[in-house]
């Protein structure tokens, strides 16, 4: 049997820090920023919107031999950068199970509440497929079925009903 982590791996390439692209609710609050560290070459083969991004050591095979990189910081403003976390994992695992574990979780459907707020991240998560745009058909199946879910959980907690 062998040991994990003596196998070789491939650091990240770039530190992303994320920013809302909406405009601030209060302009006195700073900007929040959230880092995260990834691998160009996945986006880039997985979003076809993803920008070419600045040249990076740990991308090359000497880079990936040191103990210590520095990796270049590129700043992004994403409609939702709260959802980011989803998007990515789903990118480096292409699991349609973990996406629809990780927007609905049980008893998500409690209240109207709760399921208008599933929207707006599921929204969220959307936009920012966009924005990058994602080249996944499953991907894109499993945000479709999952909006047609909150559809369904809103017209079960309401009278209202969707137009065909």
């Amino acid at each position: 049997m062998s040991d994990p982590m003596a196998e070789p791996s491939v650091a990240p390439t770039h530190i992303l820090a994320l920013s809302s692209s909406r405009p601030p609710r209060n302009t006195s609050s700073p900007k929040q920023v959230t880092l995260y560290a990834i691998h160009s070459m996945v986006f880039a083969a997985n979003c076809n919107s993803f920008p070419l991004l600045p040249f990076s050591p740990a991308s090359t095979r000497e880079g990936n031999k040191t103990n210590t990189v520095t990796l270049p910081v590129v700043h992004f403003a994403l409609p939702a950068p709260d959802s980011f976390i989803i998007l990515s994992t789903y990118i480096y695992t292409k699991s349609a199970n973990y996406l629809r574990y990780e927007l609905f979780p049980p008893n998500w459907a409690s209240d109207v509440q709760s399921v208008v707020k599933k929207a707006l991240f599921i929204h969220g998560l959307w936009a920012n497929a966009r924005a990058f745009g994602v080249v996944d058909t499953a991907f894109w199946e499993v945000i479709d079925e999952c909006w047609r879910k909150v559809i369904r959980a809103l017209s079960e907690l309401t009278d209202w009903k969707p137009s065909a």
